[in-house]
């Protein structure tokens, strides 16, 4: 699986690369990047369009990147509050067959049972008695 990414990764890589070579007159254009509000008026320097293609993708990356380090950490608490919550209902569990090993109360006296056939529900048993 990891080679898989690898070409994955190198193939991706190639056409950029080939996106770039191809494209340099148009990325190599300067952008003026303004904005108005009201009366306030904000320009950037002149930079080439290649630049800002290249710091978008990782203001991206670094956004994508901040949310899944969060994401991660959220995961690990709710696993640590699961485990714990496992290890306490096993607990529970061990110390409540504990307790069904020593019988006590009339339920533990019911075990008796049937004595004749009709009363265990064999037909055949019930039959022969009556010839």
């Amino acid at each position: 699986m990891r080679v898989v990414k690898v070409l994955f990764l190198i193939l991706f890589f190639f056409f950029c690369m080939l996106f770039f070579v191809q494209n340099t007159e148009m990325l190599a254009t300067p952008l003026v990047l303004k904005m108005e509000v009201f009366s306030w008026a904000v320009s950037s320097t002149p930079t080439p369009f290649y630049v800002v293609l290249l710091i978008s993708f990782v203001v991206g990356g670094l956004f994508a990147t901040l949310y899944f380090i969060a994401e991660r950490m959220r995961l690990n608490g709710k696993v640590k509050e699961l485990s714990a919550k496992v290890a306490s209902l096993d607990k529970q569990r061990e110390s409540a067959s504990a307790l069904s090993a020593y019988p006590m109360g009339p339920a533990s006296d019911v075990t008796e049972t049937p004595e004749s056939g009709e009363a265990a529900g064999t037909s055949e048993t019930a039959g022969e008695e009556k010839n």
